[in-house]
């Protein structure tokens, strides 16, 4: 996997909004009737935004090993305070339907863009992909990924991550597997919108699906 210097990631962090987003379709606004004051400061007015996968990412870390109902809640505000800005003690203090609805929306975006799992997925020779708007990163400018079947050295590296078992390196492992097949750095991937990625890494992983069994009980995993 490609290694990420402190200054990508801190890049990758700064969540930029997009300016060709349209406000109805990528960004929501939610104002406040009180305005919430906390150390940090007082907020009134929440703004958010597709996140990107950085920000999912470091949100996964709050689930941990085994994932219940209250550390997938904890990740969730997680993720509204990454795309915020907020600090959480200012999350803490919302209404509970508002916060709903900010959870709601940052969620959505990876959601909707993942395979259902009823869902057979993609076998095409080739997925290209492309941004909205150049990323830069490395030195270099991305914007279109193409992707392709994994191979045996690749799936091998992606089912090695996926037995650590928690959502973080699941995570971990899909970004190495699309790296290493699209040829884009991490610092790269990790500036990309959530739901480009969750195309990328579904398609890719998608080979290692089997199919309807017809005889055979030991098919892949």
């Amino acid at each position: 996997m490609n290694q990420i210097t402190d200054a990508e990631v801190m890049g990758a962090l700064a969540g930029e909004v997009p300016d060709d987003v349209a406000p109805d379709k990528g960004r929501l606004i939610l104002t406040l009737d009180e305005l919430i004051k906390v150390k940090a400061g007082e907020y009134a007015r929440l703004e958010l935004f597709e996140p990107c996968v950085f920000h999912v990412l470091e949100a996964s870390k709050k689930i941990g090993p085994r994932p219940d109902q209250e550390t997938v809640y904890d990740s969730q505000i997680d993720l509204v305070a990454r795309v915020s800005g907020w600090p959480l003690t200012a999350l803490y203090a919302l209404p509970s339907r508002k916060l709903d609805e900010a959870i709601v929306f940052v969620t959505d975006f990876e959601e909707s863009a993942r395979r259902q799992p009823d869902e057979p997925p993609s076998h095409e020779d080739q997925l290209v992909l492309v941004t909205d708007r150049e990323i830069e990163a490395v030195k270099s400018l991305w914007r279109e990924m193409t992707l392709r079947e994994p191979n045996v050295a690749e799936r091998r590296a992606f089912k090695a991550a996926q037995a650590k078992g928690s959502a973080y390196a699941y995570m971990r492992g899909e970004l190495q597997l699309v790296s290493s097949i699209s040829g884009w750095p991490d610092a790269a991937i990790l500036k990309m919108p959530i739901s480009m990625f969750a195309r990328a890494a579904d398609y890719c992983a998608g080979f290692f699906i089997p199919g309807p069994q017809t005889g055979s009980s030991s098919a892949p995993t």
